[in-house]
């Protein structure tokens, strides 16, 4: 399953592969049947926004119904979209820094670096507000251009292809 996702670029970080399995691999068994990659892929392509918004938090939580994604799992998310993206696209010295990410993730979960002596987690609904409302977030991801930055035919909306 890792070699494959050298197609998308994620050869070098094993991050997103292995989550990816983990997520997908809905038995447990570490071994991924046709069913069960169908029905990942399906929700990918053809799911709704909500599925599709849940299953990527699930995937960078590593965990098929997550409470919540560590800033620990935040951060190797962003690296590993940044890489991704980066040999996909373009090569780009705007990476997202360190700094960036931690405060990006406190200002999406809205707390400090603590809470009550617990770990902070971005929960589901913090993230789909994020994936839904911060350009930053979006941005950090790889799924955001500046115009300066953003690849030629892509209109200002995150992705979409412009035919007009």
């Amino acid at each position: 399953f890792r070699q494959t996702m050298g197609v998308l670029g994620l050869s070098d970080d094993t991050f997103l592969p292995d989550r990816m399995f983990q997520v997908f691999n809905v038995n447990g068994n570490g071994r991924l049947s046709f069913h069960e990659f169908a029905i990942a892929l399906a929700v990918m392509i053809r799911g709704t926004e909500d599925e599709k918004l849940t299953l990527s938090f699930e995937m960078a939580a590593g965990q098929r119904n997550a409470k919540g994604l560590s800033l620990e799992d935040f951060q190797r998310l962003i690296q590993a979209c940044n890489r991704m993206m980066s040999s996909l696209v373009a090569p780009t010295s705007t990476l997202t820094s360190d700094e960036d990410v931690d405060r990006l993730f406190h200002d999406i979960t809205g707390e400090g670096d603590e809470s009550d002596g617990e770990k902070v987690v971005m929960t589901l609904e913090s993230y789909k507000a994020a994936a839904q409302g911060s350009e930053d977030f979006l941005r950090a991801l790889g799924l955001a251009w500046n115009s300066a930055a953003r690849p030629r035919g892509y209109s200002r909306d995150v992705g979409a292809r412009n035919h007009g």
